[in-house]
C-alpha cells in the first residue's frame, strides 16, 4: 500500500484530456503501478483530489491559465463530487458543459452511461471500452514519456506537444541522446555495432516521435550525408560493398526526411531508390547486390516508408523523380495470369 504524494495526484489530474474522465480509483491503479506497488490508499488523493479542486477555482477567478480540470475526476464510485466548488450541482454543471449527460440516482447524481468513467470514456453518445483495453491505455499511459505520447496521438487521437518535448529530456529518448559520442555517432559509427549504430539509433528515435528539430541528431545525419554517400547516390555503410543496400537507404530516408534535412541532400537516394524498383512494383534488399536474380520483392516497406516521409514532412523530392516513380507504377507488370499490387493508400495519398 502506498500513500502518494499531491503533486503526483495533480499531475494525473492534468493529464485528462477533453472529453475523458477519471475516477480516484482510477488514479490509485496508476499510481500503484508507477511505483510497482499493488495498490494505494484512496482516503488520501480523495483529499487531495478535493483539496485541488478548490485551490484551482479560486486561483482561476484571478489567472485562468492556473485552473486545472478537476472536474474530470469522479470519486471512486464514478459520481459527483459534492465537496467541489459549488457542489454536486457545480460539477454536474461543469461536465455538461463538456457535453457528459448526467442524471440524477436517488439523491445522487451520477454520469449517464455506467459508474465507471475512464480517461478512454467517450463523450456522448459512446460506451465504455471494455475493462481490458482500459487497463491496457492506463498501463501504457503509466510508461515512458515516449509511449504516453504515441498513446494520446495514435488510441486517443490527441497531439499532446507537451509529452513531446518531454522525449528528448527524460526517458528513453534522453538516454538516446546521452548515448551520442563527442564525434556525433552512436555505437562505432554509422552501422556498427548493428543494432546500437548511429543508423537504427536515429530510427528509434524517429520512432520514439521526438521532436525533429533537434540540432545534435541533424548533424549526425549530415555528417552521414557527407562522408556515407557512394557513386550511385545511396548511402553506403560498407567500405567494400560497391552497391548501396536497397532497405538501409529506404530506412535513412524515412528518418533523414523526419528530421527535416534539406531537401536537395536527398535527391540521390531517391532516385536510387526509384531506379532498384522491382517489376512487380515493391523493392528487395538484395535486388542490387551480387548472386542469383531476384524477381520478386519481399521487404517493400522501409522503401514504401522512406519515399512517404518525403511527401508527408513536406519535402520536395523533385518532379523528375515522383514523374519516374509514377510511370513505373503504371506499368508494373507480372506476367501472365496476376495483377501488378497497389502501392499503400497513403504512399498514393501523398505522391499522386
Amino acid at each position: 500500500m502506498r500513500k502518494p504524494n499531491p503533486s503526483q495526484v495533480l499531475a494525473l489530474m492534468r493529464q485528462v484530456p477533453t472529453g475523458r474522465l477519471t475516477t480516484l480509483v482510477e488514479l490509485c491503479q496508476r499510481l500503484a503501478r508507477v511505483h510497482q506497488v499493488k495498490g494505494c490508499c484512496t482516503l488520501t488523493p480523495g483529499i487531495f483530489v478535493m483539496t485541488a479542486a478548490n485551490a484551482a477555482a479560486e486561483a482561476g477567478r484571478v489567472q485562468p491559465e492556473l485552473n486545472i480540470p478537476y472536474w474530470r475526476t469522479m470519486k471512486v464510485d464514478g459520481f459527483l463530487n459534492e465537496k467541489f466548488p459549488g457542489g454536486a450541482e457545480g460539477h454536474k454543471a461543469l461536465l455538461e458543459q463538456e457535453g457528459f449527460p448526467v442524471t440524477r440516482k436517488g439523491k445522487r447524481f451520477d454520469e449517464n452511461t455506467v459508474t465507471i468513467c475512464s480517461l478512454i470514456f467517450p463523450r456522448t453518445g459512446g460506451t465504455a471500452m471494455n475493462p481490458i483495453a482500459n487497463d491496457l491505455l492506463n498501463w501504457l499511459l503509466a510508461g515512458d514519456v515516449a509511449i504516453q505520447y504515441q498513446a494520446y496521438r495514435d488510441l486517443l487521437d490527441e497531439e499532446r506537444p507537451d509529452l513531446r518535448t518531454r522525449i528528448a529530456l527524460e526517458g528513453w529518448g534522453a538516454q538516446f541522446l546521452q548515448a551520442r559520442q563527442p564525434a556525433g555517432h552512436w555505437g562505432r559509427g554509422f552501422y556498427q555495432p548493428k543494432w546500437i549504430s548511429t543508423h537504427y539509433t536515429l530510427l528509434d528515435l524517429k520512432h520514439l516521435g521526438i521532436t525533429p528539430d533537434l540540432a545534435p541528431i541533424r548533424a549526425s545525419i549530415s555528417h552521414i550525408l557527407a562522408h556515407h554517400k557512394s557513386a550511385d547516390g545511396g548511402v553506403n555503410p560498407a567500405k567494400t560493398a560497391e552497391n548501396s543496400d536497397v532497405c538501409v537507404n529506404g530506412m535513412f530516408l524515412n528518418y533523414a526526411a523526419y528530421f527535416k534535412m534539406p531537401a536537395e541532400s536527398l535527391h540521390s537516394i531517391v532516385d536510387f531508390l526509384i531506379g532498384v524498383q522491382m517489376a512487380d512494383g515493391g523493392f528487395n534488399c538484395q535486388s542490387n547486390q551480387q548472386g542469383p536474380f531476384t524477381v520478386h520483392s519481399i521487404r517493400p516497406f522501409p522503401c514504401w516508408r522512406g519515399l512517404v516521409s518525403t511527401r508527408s514532412m513536406g519535402i520536395c523530392i523533385g518532379p523528375l523523380s515522383w514523374m519516374s516513380l509514377r510511370v513505373r507504377r503504371k506499368n508494373l507488370s507480372c506476367g501472365t495470369g496476376c495483377s501488378a499490387p497497389t502501392a499503400p493508400a497513403r504512399l498514393s495519398a501523398h505522391a499522386f
